[in-house]
């Protein structure tokens, strides 16, 4: 493991004790503090195990239980544990978790398990969202963290897969250190900024941005398919184009959507109960 994605780790570790401590002192979310407080704990474990002790097995798979178990437990239960029916959805965040941690040699089954674990947690935040409206603040402001750090971390992972993969996937997880700062802002300080508004912002960049990147990709690998090589010059015109055409479709979709639809009026009766065909209604 290199050095800067311990440095990484750590910094997550450190800030996730830290921002649990101050949940569990404040006793607003304090389900949510000790599990933080467990997850910061047991990173910093996987990072003495990867680094001093020279342990890569037990390293990888403390990192897994902490990164894939217990932190998602604790955004599960933020801000407060759940009631009816989203109670049940718990352990299913833990199920990929549980088969990375028993093939964790595997880089790729740990990743991708992770993966489905934040989709799971996604879809299951946005659920609470819809259906427990006494705690939508602080909800709003976990999904604000959760979309920004992700979409952050992927973006920063994509850029570098091929040029500096250490260096980027270290800044995409250090970048994950703003969820549990948004934890505690949620929870303490939920008045201080709009958090809608924030999710408006980020749902409109996001979207215009996972379609800059589609377009990108889409011609770039168009343009190897036809073996039309395309050096630095090209590509910032592709890029300019594209930058420019991604907005005006988002616009476009907006206007659609945004545009009225008719709707079938019922047709009036006369004094007799009749419609204006003659007909009489059933």
């Amino acid at each position: 493991m290199t050095t800067p994605l311990l440095a990484a780790a750590v910094l997550v570790a450190v800030v996730s004790v830290g921002c649990g401590a101050l949940l569990v002192a404040s006793r607003a979310a304090a389900a949510t503090g000790v599990l933080a407080v467990t997850a910061g704990g047991l990173g910093l474990l996987a990072v003495w195990f990867l680094g001093a002790a020279d342990a890569p097995g037990p390293g990888a798979v403390t990192a897994v239980v902490a990164g894939g178990v217990v932190a998602p437990l604790a955004v599960a239960v933020y801000p407060a544990p759940p009631g009816g029916a989203s109670r049940w959805a718990v352990p299913a965040l833990v199920v990929p978790s549980a088969v990375a941690i028993a093939v964790h040699d595997d880089a790729g089954v740990v990743g991708t398990a992770l993966f489905v674990t934040g989709l799971l947690l996604v879809g299951y935040v946005w659920y609470r969202l819809e259906t427990e409206p006494e705690h939508r603040r602080g909800l709003l402001w976990c999904a604000l963290a959760l979309a920004v750090c992700g979409l952050v971390g992927l973006v920063l992972v994509f850029a570098g897969e091929t040029t500096a993969p250490a260096p980027t996937t270290a800044s995409a997880l250090a970048v994950q250190a703003g969820v549990p700062i948004a934890a505690v802002v949620g929870v303490l300080r939920p008045e201080s900024v709009d958090v809608r508004g924030l999710v408006v912002r980020v749902v409109v960049v996001g979207v215009v941005a996972i379609g800059f990147f589609a377009l990108f990709v889409g011609a770039d690998a168009a343009a190897q398919v036809a073996e039309v090589r395309l050096g630095v010059r090209s590509y910032a015109v592709l890029g300019l184009v594209l930058a420019h055409a991604d907005p005006l479709v988002a616009v476009h979709l907006a206007r659609r959507a945004r545009r009225p639809r008719l709707r079938r009026h019922a047709v009036p009766l006369n004094r007799s109960g009749e419609g204006r065909s003659g007909l009489r209604p059933l």
